[in-house]
């Protein structure tokens, strides 16, 4: 029978399905939903209680509440009942509801835990606001879900939905703590277990390295914004990890577990199309046939989840270095046998009172849990969940409070340097930088006009209301509205493709001339914000055809050798920063700016950026 403490609590929480129950729970019955989730751990998913009766899913009676079980076959090694029990020479039975009464504690302890540290704001990241019964609203919207939040409040306007999901970019404790320390538990103790089975043998200590190292990888969550990787923005789910190295080969076959994954979401099972409609709408797509605006909707559903399948598989490019050996992510996951994952599944089988025997990677990931990786006891200070909370944690709701400003596409450049001077207070600076380039990136690009051959991809807005996004969803027939599920855990916007300028069209805002982008720029640098050689980039990007020259240029496909890349590099800063210049030409509105602005610049790339650069491309 399986065991019952606060870590193993915590463990379930982890899960979005047990998250989300908390969350639907009504007002003041918390403990109730606690109880269901201690049930469908003992008992299986759908385990419930009806009246005096346990039931599983399909409603067949399991056991009665009066039902005796003996307290070894629970832990309640913590609990003053057991203390006094097991001390007997002989173990008197308890009841199931004394049994269920004894976990309340437990519960909460573990609860106050998962809030703490903020692992409650992933599974705010896409919640309907209508559902809300025990979710903070005040939080919600200032946390993780400020991204479907805002978008439904108006506060995101299109071309800056996809950066509105990173939020404040502050993760959960687990991000910070946990990875910084995971990889060595996972090491140590293959390592250890290894070496008690092999009786004197070899032991492949790069080999656990290089696992440890990957399966660390693979827990974090990121968001690419930009063509940018940003910091972790979170943990997956266990519902995401126990994806991993799924071999699904179209939507259609990845159905069957995106049912259950959208149902872990908070989506109605009634309303969600089994794997024949499914199979339909997606067949008639490939057709050219014009979908009604629900059938798109799933079709797009179908595509997310399959993208996140894609996501979680074992890459076949032999690029790991296993003692000299090069090897793929699924050769090396595979190569791994039951005896060198045994200790893992120890780790979860003492907390989770199971007896789980993982015969290859394939078992070890379908019912994974965090605790066969992580020993919080190891590795976090008494204080810290309460610290993250009153101090880190508070930094970056306020800096949450402030960003629907910058995402309205009205800023100036002293709003954003007021949120990334925030950002600084509990960011590293390399990731403070990597928000701050992939920031400027769209908002340069809504505030300047685009040709038809840089058209880019932005979310649709309500034609009423230019800032309020579009995202797809759906209302059952009992008018509770369920909002669609992309693969990064955020409700799914409709996107169209836009050419001009944003600013003006929409917001009848004029356009920026390029004399304005080199004077924000030079406030975004003056202030430490930008570096030089990133802020040079961007201006390269913005204003001398950057991103046209990387499609003549080839950079933006992976058929380069790395010296060709290195020469088209320099070729396409040479001719960049060349058409930059004669850009500045034609700027009469402000004569004594080009005069002064087009002097200094060429003096400055001259003597400095041209031969720093032909000196790098020579050597290359």
């Amino acid at each position: 029978m399986p065991t019952w403490s606060p870590a193993a609590m915590y463990q379930e929480l982890q899960s979005t399905r047990a998250s989300m129950i908390i969350l639907d729970a009504k007002v003041n019955s918390t403990d109730s939903a606690c109880h269901r989730i201690f049930l469908e751990h003992m008992f299986g998913e759908g385990a419930h209680k009806e009246g005096d009766v346990i039931l599983d899913i399909h409603g067949r009676e399991i056991c009665k509440l009066s039902d005796q079980f003996l307290v070894t076959d629970f832990n309640l090694e913590t609990a003053d009942l057991a203390a006094g029990l097991l001390q007997k020479e002989t173990v008197e039975p308890v009841s199931l509801k004394d049994i269920i009464d004894q976990t309340t504690w437990m519960n909460r302890r573990a609860m106050t835990f998962w809030m703490y540290s903020g692992e409650i704001s992933e599974h705010l990241a896409h919640y309907p606001k209508e559902q809300m019964q025990n979710a903070s609203k005040w939080a919600a919207a200032a946390d993780r879900m400020g991204h479907g939040y805002n978008s439904h409040f108006g506060k995101i306007t299109g071309p800056y939905e996809q950066l509105a999901k990173v939020g404040h970019m502050l993760s959960d404790l687990r991000v910070y703590k946990d990875t910084a320390t995971m990889t060595s538990v996972i090491r140590e103790n293959l390592i250890r277990g290894a070496l008690e089975h092999s009786e004197g043998g070899a032991v492949d200590k790069k080999k656990m390295r290089a696992f440890a190292e990957l399966l660390t990888k693979k827990l974090e969550k990121q968001i690419e914004v930009e063509g940018i990787k940003l910091a972790p923005v979170g943990m997956r789910s266990r519902e995401e990890v126990r994806l991993l190295g799924n071999t699904y080969k179209s939507p259609e076959e990845a159905w069957d577990k995106a049912i259950p994954w959208l149902e872990a979401h908070g989506m109605s099972k009634k309303i969600i199309p089994d794997v024949t409609e499914i199979s339909s709408i997606l067949s008639r797509e490939a057709r050219g046939e014009k979908l009604s605006g629900l059938d798109e909707d799933w079709a797009v559903q179908a595509k997310e989840f399959f993208l996140l399948c894609k996501d979680l598989q074992w890459g076949t490019d032999a690029n790991i270095d296993v003692g000299g050996r090069m090897m793929s992510e699924l050769e090396l996951m595979n190569s791994m046998t039951a005896a060198e994952l045994s200790p893992l599944a120890k780790r979860k089988n003492h907390i989770q009172g199971t007896n789980w025997q993982p015969k290859n990677i394939s078992e070890f990931m379908r019912d994974f849990d965090f605790s066969a990786v992580m020993n919080p006891a190891h590795f976090y200070q008494g204080t810290d969940p309460l610290e993250y909370a009153t101090k880190y944690k508070k930094l970056a709701i306020e800096v949450a409070g402030k960003q629907p400003k910058l995402f309205s596409g009205l800023s100036m450049a002293k709003d954003l340097i007021e949120v990334e001077k925030a950002m600084r207070s509990y960011l590293p600076p390399e990731v403070v930088d990597a928000w701050t380039e992939a920031f400027t990136r769209i908002d340069m690009r809504a505030n300047r006009w685009q040709s038809p051959l840089n058209a880019y991809e932005v979310a649709q807005t309500n034609p009423k209301d230019r800032r309020t996004i579009l995202n797809r969803k759906i209302t059952d027939e009992d008018g509770n509205t369920y909002w669609f599920v992309g693969r990064d855990g955020h409700r799914i916007a409709k996107k169209e493709m836009f050419w001009g300028a944003y600013s003006e069209k929409y917001w009848n805002r004029k356009r920026m001339k390029d004399k304005d982008v080199q004077i924000k720029f030079d406030a975004l640098m003056s202030e430490g914000m930008l570096p030089r050689e990133v802020s040079e980039d961007l201006l390269n990007d913005i204003l001398g055809g950057g991103k046209t020259l990387d499609k003549l240029l080839g950079l933006e496909g992976k058929g380069l050798s790395e010296k060709q890349r290195a020469r088209a590099k320099f070729t396409k800063k040479v001719l960049a920063k060349a058409w930059r210049y004669i850009r500045m030409i034609p700027l009469f509105d402000d004569p004594g700016w080009v005069a002064w602005s087009l002097g200094s610049e060429i003096v400055n790339f001259i003597f400095k950026d041209f031969g720093k650069a032909a000196i790098e491309g020579v050597a290359k």
